[in-house]
């Protein structure tokens, strides 16, 4: 970077200013040339030797492209290209105390690395002449440029500043929190690869920016998950009613399914016996006499589990400018419910995606380990 930006400056493609004269923006919007737009190419590397030891006459100055200072397109009016910047460097440390801008760094970085297609969002749409010409004044290999609209889904946010924010104030556990719209988070909340891929694939190209809501991201991804999710039962601790079941042989299993429609999953062990556990939510609408029906009659050993439900990431659909994210976040991380799972649930593997009968989809988070443990579970949203 340092080499591109001595060969602009011999090459008169790029000059030093005296950023203590707060002039150069106004000239910029005004259309004016900068006073010191013809210095001298040894004067401008001494200037720019004296940016590079962070001197005291260094530090006020910025090198600029010169390109055109009353073109019509703003980012094309002499650009900011150099800066001097004194914070220690995560990997070169205090060696270099001059940075370049990102509107230099992009179209070197682009073309010496050899990217094939630049895929930019298009509110950089008005600097891609700019990084052309960078790349063209350097004699570099130019770079074609895909321009894509921003993508944002509802009570979330996409941005890769804001979520840095947000990880970085533990707002929440990481940037694989089930609530984080990042790869990590989305495959550990229970999204398939082949779904988000095809769900990119649907959007197709379009000018505008997209504001998508959950209900058809999770309606499709329920689509490649639910004919792989074997089947089990839980049910939730709290006012849990015991019942005797008379009749019932003192303890027998038989071998049903995991699913249904996809036998190829394997069986798992049914128990039978005379006493059951159901949810109170269920006992409450028995009628003496009734007459029920008790799927997979019954399981012994049961897992405890809790199942987690994550709201949304922010309470607003969309974040304003003029809005505060910290303003907007969801304080609660997830809900969770105590549970006991049937006993084939101890042998399964985090990662794994199953279905509880009558609640949803979940995802193991936390494989069971023993008598002293607890698996956990993220529920697989079934709408937005």
């Amino acid at each position: 970077m340092y080499d591109c930006a001595l060969r602009l400056i011999k090459d008169g493609k790029a000059f030093v200013e005296d950023a203590e004269l707060g002039k150069g923006g106004e000239d910029r919007k005004n259309r004016l040339p900068s006073k010191r737009r013809n210095m001298s190419v040894e004067e401008k590397l001494d200037r720019f030797e004296d940016m590079k030891s962070s001197s005291d006459e260094g530090r006020r100055w910025a090198l600029w492209a010169r390109i055109g200072y009353d073109s019509p397109n703003g980012t094309l009016r002499d650009p900011v290209i150099y800066r001097c910047n004194l914070a220690p460097h995560h990997r070169t440390g205090t060696t270099w105390k001059i940075y370049p801008t990102y509107d230099l760094c992009a179209p070197i970085l682009d073309s010496i690395e050899g990217v094939t297609v630049a895929l930019r969002t298009n509110e950089y749409r008005d600097r891609n002449v700019q990084y052309q010409w960078i790349q063209e004044a350097l004699g570099l290999l130019t770079v074609p440029i895909w321009d894509f609209p921003r993508f944002n889904f509802v009570r979330n946010v996409l941005s890769k500043r804001k979520l840095t924010v947000i990880v970085n104030e533990s707002k929440v556990s990481g940037w694989d929190d089930p609530r984080m719209p990042t790869i990590r988070g989305l495959l550990r909340r229970g999204v398939a690869v082949a779904a988000l891929r095809e769900f990119i694939l649907k959007q197709g190209p379009s000018p505008d920016i997209l504001n998508m809501e959950w209900s058809a991201f999770w309606a499709l991804d329920r689509k490649f998950v639910d004919p792989t999710a074997p089947r089990y039962t839980a049910i939730a601790t709290s006012g849990v009613v015991p019942c005797s079941v008379q009749g019932a042989p003192e303890s027998e299993f038989t071998l049903k399914p995991k699913h249904p429609q996809t036998l190829d999953l394997g069986d798992k062990t049914i128990f039978d016996a005379p006493t059951i556990m159901l949810e109170q939510i269920d006992a409450e609408t028995f009628e003496e006499g009734e007459e029920i029906t008790l799927m997979n009659w019954g399981n012994v050993n049961l897992i405890p589990v809790d199942l987690v439900l994550f709201h949304y990431l922010i309470t607003k659909d969309k974040l304003e400018k003029q809005d505060r994210l910290k303003d907007y976040l969801i304080p609660v991380i997830g809900f969770r419910t105590e549970a006991l799972a049937d006993c084939n649930v101890a042998e399964l593997v985090q990662g794994v995606i199953i279905q509880f009968e009558r609640k949803g989809l979940y995802k193991l988070d936390v494989a069971y380990h023993g008598d002293v443990s607890r698996a956990v579970v993220f529920e697989v949203p079934s709408k937005g």
